[in-house]
């Protein structure tokens, strides 16, 4: 299960870092750039701005409009996209060896000279607003953004990612685009590249393809503390669904925490497959949801570990229950050695089928650079998830599952029977 790899690490000018990692074994070779810009930086009129901005790089640059862009990566037999997060916006493109010339070139471009044209801003501003309104329609995500804002507020990590139909609503096209040019500089830019990337010297690419630069980096962009508040609290939203969702959560840890394996392993003990304790116990053995997972999210300074799931109205008691009895199975020590160390197989093995994919080569090390300052080697993360106890298993365990500090966030037709449910999660939640 060794991918032996080395990451080259440089810097360009304008303060841009550029990681190389040679997978020459490889057939394709994926490039990204990772901006340090995301919904945690907004300010409370522009919320949803980071994700717009993400839209509008798709839009047309000073030398390619909309389609050209497009046209100028699917021609090539690639594909392109981009995502914006909590903490970062990136972009990226899988090619040929031979086209990486022609991606750096392409996202350079987008990240630097992107011109958000009036028609294709107004036209773009009803595309994010359908998107919001689909992201409102789906119980599971609004429940999930609900929990988010329980624990956060709707400011730093708490507000939605998309933003609200008034923010969005709100923004003027120069108010966007004033944002981009503020925070899309190469001193807040790191570019990842990986796989087979031929004879191509990915430096001097990235630093031909960026416009010079000197400007230092935003002191809005070293992100304000945004601290979590888990005092205990049970919060039910009424909405007319068939199901009830709900998120059962606790104090995480931040990304570079030294539990960071321990939580990861607990992870997959919990919902790690149809073999994982909450898959058997609540699914498999007694037909009560159809899909229920922990979750460990974890960013630069904060985190969250929790339960989520969505069952009918009348199941919702008794899924809480039993859940809560595999976390106090876990709190006294329940682990075996077998099983600890099933499940560090599994992760291990998981890990390196990801590691096959040349996407997410160029995701770790970009991910490594931001959260560590250097590259985390595959080497690295094994021996961590072997150095793991039973006993961390169960200390983690007591230090999360604690009633006095977990948050109850669901979503569901509550109306007229929240005066009755709250004692009864309560007790249930208590009990941990």
């Amino acid at each position: 299960m060794k991918m032996e790899t080395q990451c080259e690490k440089t810097i360009v000018g304008g303060n841009t870092v550029v990681l190389t990692e040679r997978l020459p074994h490889l057939l394709t070779a994926c490039i990204g750039f990772w901006i340090n810009f995301g919904s945690r930086h907004e300010m409370e009129p522009h919320l949803g701005a980071a994700h717009f901005i993400e839209h509008m790089l798709f839009k047309g640059t000073e030398t390619m409009d909309a389609k050209g862009l497009a046209l100028a990566i699917e021609t090539l037999g690639g594909s392109i996209n981009a995502a914006a997060s909590e903490e970062r916006t990136y972009c990226y493109a899988r090619v040929l060896p031979e086209h990486l010339p022609v991606a750096v070139g392409i996202i350079a471009d987008m990240f630097g000279k992107s011109v958000f044209a009036p028609a294709e801003f107004d036209r773009e501003k009803e595309v994010v607003l359908e998107e919001i309104k689909g992201h409102e329609d789906s119980p599971e995500e609004l429940a999930f953004d609900l929990f988010l804002e329980d624990i956060y507020g709707r400011r730093g990590l708490g507000h939605s990612i998309l933003g609200y139909e008034k923010t969005i609503r709100n923004i003027s096209r120069d108010e966007l685009y004033g944002l981009y040019k503020k925070f899309y500089r190469p001193a807040h830019l790191i570019v990842a590249v990986a796989g087979n990337i031929g004879d191509a010297d990915v430096t001097t690419l990235v630093e031909n393809a960026l416009e010079p630069c000197t400007e230092p980096p935003c002191e809005i962009l070293k992100p304000a503390p945004s601290p979590s508040d888990f005092a205990p609290r049970i919060t039910l939203h009424h909405k007319k669904t068939a199901q009830v969702q709900f998120t059962l959560g606790a104090p995480g840890i931040n990304f570079g925490h030294a539990d960071r394996y321990v939580y990861m392993l607990l992870d997959v003990i919990l919902s790690g497959g149809m073999s994982s304790r909450l898959f058997q116990e609540v699914r498999e053995k007694r037909g009560l949801v159809y899909d229920i997972s922990s979750i460990n999210t974890c960013f630069s300074d904060s985190g969250f570990f929790g339960v989520t799931a969505g069952t009918r109205p009348d199941n919702l008691l008794e899924v809480l229950k039993v859940t809560a009895d595999e976390l106090k199975k876990l709190k006294d020590g329940d682990v075996t050695r077998e099983e600890l160390e099933r499940v560090k197989q599994q992760l291990r093995v998981s890990m390196t089928m990801s590691f096959e994919s040349v996407n997410a080569r160029m995701m770790k090390i970009a991910r490594s650079e931001i959260y560590y300052g250097r590259n985390m080697t595959d080497e690295e993360m094994f021996e961590m998830i072997h150095a793991v106890e039973m006993e961390d298993i169960t200390r983690v365990s007591n230090e999360l599952f604690v009633g006095g500090h977990t948050v109850f966030t669901a979503l569901g037709p509550f109306r007229g029977h929240t005066k009755t449910l709250t004692p009864r999660i309560s007790e249930i939640l208590n009990a941990l």
